[in-house]
């Protein structure tokens, strides 16, 4: 017999949430907002987010997302493709690799700091992908990553436009082998098919043909800009959705948003709300939410405020059904764990990354990471329990003092083992743990092998110094769990 489709239980409005008896404003929906919104929050920003009302808050993180900078060049940034040419004309690629991984470690340390932002690029990341190594040019990564930035909760249209100039993206999608005598379609058919509208939505084969003919006669010379060479662009008749005339680059962008905006907006929405939402989409919701996309002029904050202030998005059926992809796992975990200070665990969490199959700037294909159940196979599931094991012990090691006021903090530095216990468990797991017995492993975990009279009598609690040891192995237990998988 085949399983049921899964279904989205969430049955509540687009509507502005207002906090009530059924769905107070509390430390687990706070936690709920900045899991989805960013990538987490220590409990100190989320106890503090509670006296704040939550449309408020809402309002003030995207706010600060829009005004946030870009990443800050690196000293090679506008490095041309000579400057890592050899006497003898070979390209280094060991520098451009090491560049790489730099550029790598400073936008994982900008997931932490830049919230948001950073989800947001992350996103169209997995949107308009391209893949380092296929160019690998870095400074032509820094372009692709900035111009991500740049508009990540800007204008839609105005993104769709520039990135497709990017250099990363004429050489990874043949851009720049299209030209007048040799069209090249690999560019014009994921415009459609992937970037704007959804496989088989809207568009057929001519429109291909003819769109590939009028983004001839872009390349990039030296991997940092693009540049137009009219005498590879063909200049004849084009139809594309039904018009006809001398089309170019920018009169694709201008027809395909005229001629198809509301296959644009629910495509786009659809994709928003199964990465900030749920897997399992309410086209009640997104086609909501694709009215507002359209009526903005395609500007992506406007759906984002109306999409995190609604009763749906704070819907009980909605919190810990998301499956963590490993960005959020490993920066997730560091955030909420909240080390008093940087502990150098940047080069460990990148390679639990791409141990998860996340590769940071190289996705697997042009379709981007599928997401959802595909994160969990029974290669990476121990790469994550292995994550949380290694996360927890460097933390002891090198901070451990930073465990015991993690527990402190947590619990109202309570001097109660089973409620320090319970109080860990319900901060980490969205939904906590669904029985008695459970809690009471947990409590055990924690206890360690400290003697049970201690905890009879009350001699023991959170000034006790074994207690950095007994709070790692009850996180390490925690992150275990397959809750801890969700959020």
């Amino acid at each position: 017999m085949t399983a049921p489709p899964p279904t989205n239980c969430a049955n509540a409005s687009v509507a502005a949430y207002v906090p009530d008896a059924g769905t107070p404003w509390n430390l687990q929906r706070a936690q709920h907002l900045y899991r989805r919104i960013q990538f987490g929050a220590n409990f100190n920003v989320t106890q503090g987010a509670l006296s704040e009302p939550p449309a408020a808050l809402i309002d003030s993180i995207i706010d600060a997302a829009i005004t946030t900078p870009n990443m800050a060049p690196f000293p090679w940034s506008f490095n041309v493709y000579d400057d890592y040419l050899d006497a003898e004309g070979n390209f280094d690629y060991e520098t451009t690799y090491n560049q790489y991984w730099e550029l790598r470690s400073q936008w994982e340390a900008d997931f932490i700091s830049k919230g948001l932002k950073e989800k947001m690029t992350l996103f169209w990341s997995n949107h308009f992908v391209t893949a380092f190594g296929v160019y690998a040019c870095t400074p032509a990564a820094f372009n692709y990553l900035t111009t991500l930035q740049t508009y990540a909760l800007g204008n839609f249209k105005d993104l769709v436009h520039a990135i497709g100039l990017t250099p990363a993206m004429l050489v990874y999608l043949d851009g720049q082998l299209n030209v007048k005598d040799d069209p090249n379609e690999n560019y014009a058919r994921e415009l459609y098919e992937l970037f704007t509208l959804g496989v088989n939505n809207g568009y057929d084969q001519d429109d291909i043909n003819n769109t590939a003919h009028a983004l001839t006669g872009y390349r990039t010379d030296d991997c940092i800009s693009s540049n137009f060479h009219p005498d590879d662009f063909d200049n004849g008749y084009k139809t594309i959705f039904g018009q006809t005339g001398f089309w170019g680059y920018d009169d694709v962008i201008n027809i395909l948003f005229q001629e198809r905006a509301i296959e644009i907006s629910e495509y786009i929405c659809i994709k928003i709300y199964k990465y900030f939402v749920n897997d399992i989409v309410n086209k009640n919701f997104t086609s909501i939410l694709a009215e507002t996309f359209r009526n903005n002029n395609w500007e992506i904050a406007p759906v984002l405020r109306q999409l995190f202030k609604s009763e749906h998005f704070f819907d009980s059926a909605n919190i810990g059904v998301k499956i963590k992809e490993p960005v959020q796992l490993v920066i997730g975990t560091s955030i909420e764990s909240n080390p008093p200070g940087p502990v150098g665990w940047d080069g460990m969490l990148q390679n639990a990354m791409s141990q998860m199959e996340q590769d940071l700037l190289s996705p697997p294909d042009v379709a981007g990471w599928t997401g959802y159940r595909s994160w969990i196979n029974s290669n990476t599931i121990a790469t994550r329990w292995d994550q949380g094991d290694n996360f927890a012990n460097f933390y002891l090691w090198h901070q451990g003092e930073g465990l015991r006021q993690l527990a402190v903090d947590v619990s109202n530095n309570s001097s109660d083992v089973s409620i320090i216990a319970q109080s860990l468990v319900d901060y980490f797991l969205p939904n906590g743990l669904n029985t008695l017995s459970s809690y009471n492993t947990a409590t055990n975990v924690l206890k360690s092998d400290v003697p049970q009279n201690y905890y009879d009598n009350g001699y023991w609690d959170l000034t006790w110094g074994s207690v950095p040891n007994q709070v790692r192995d009850l996180l390490q237990w925690i992150f275990r769990q397959p809750e801890y998988q969700l959020h």
